[in-house]
This record gives C-alpha cells, structure tokens and sequence, in this order.
C-alpha cells in the first residue's frame, strides 16, 4: 500500500479523536516514509488535520458563551441586558451568545463586551439577592 491510501485509512479512525491505536498507525505510515515525496505527503496531511482541529476548536469556543450563560438566559430577561447595558436589541445580543452568523460573519464579542456582560450579570445578582418578599 501506498501513504495516501494508508492516510486515508487512519484518517477514518481518527474521526473519533486521537486514540493510541491512530498514534501507532501514525507511526507505521512514518516509517513507510522513504522520499521526500513521501515526506511532503505526511507533512500536508499533518497541516490539514491541525486546520480541522483548529476550525473544531474556533467552533467550540463560540459555543461556549451559551453554554456558559446556562440557565441565566431561561431566567434573566435578554432584552433587559441588552438595551440597559449594552443600548442595543435583544437580537444584537442573541446573536453573540448564539454566535450566528451575521452579515457573512460569525457575531462575537469584544474584550470590552464581555466585560459589560460580566458586570451586568453581577449587577443583576447583586439586585436580585438584595430582594426578599414578606408577609404584610
């Protein structure tokens, strides 16, 4: 067999993830390597698997802000935030939790953004604890 065909068997393993039976392949496909042809074809495949990495990698951090505001989105008013904090709509912000695509590009916040995030949702906590209902 040849490196590419072996490549594209240890790239259907690895879809799973790096696991010790795609590391030893990894290392059976090097040693097959006897050209600098051979070579420029383990170097290119190395590149691409890096990019998918990093693409899986800029994809999951844009889903973190949702995972990270959990439960506060059920339970904090979106709209509220938006226009009190940041003087934009609820949409505007939705769509940098979400990370949706807007205008051919994925919507995110700046340093600056989340800061205010923080600080509201601090701010929100901070009202909500100082409240108590009681019997009249």
């Amino acid at each position: 067999m040849n490196i590419q065909e072996e490549l594209k068997k240890l790239e259907a393993v690895m879809i799973g993830g790096l696991t010790a039976e795609s590391m030893a392949q990894i290392e059976q496909i090097k040693a097959m390597a006897t050209t600098p042809e051979d070579e420029a074809i383990i170097e290119e495949f190395v590149a691409r698997q890096l990019e998918n990495i990093e693409d899986d990698v800029a994809e999951m951090e844009e889903m973190t802000y949702r995972l990270q505001m959990g439960e506060v989105l059920e339970i904090v008013n979106l709209s509220y935030i938006a226009k009190k904090y940041f003087g934009r709509t609820q949409s505007w912000l939705s769509q940098r939790i979400n990370g949706c695509t807007v205008n051919g590009k994925k919507a995110t916040f700046t340093e600056t953004e989340i800061e205010t995030l923080n600080h509201a949702l601090d701010d929100i906590a901070k009202i909500i604890g100082s409240r108590s209902v009681r019997y009249c």
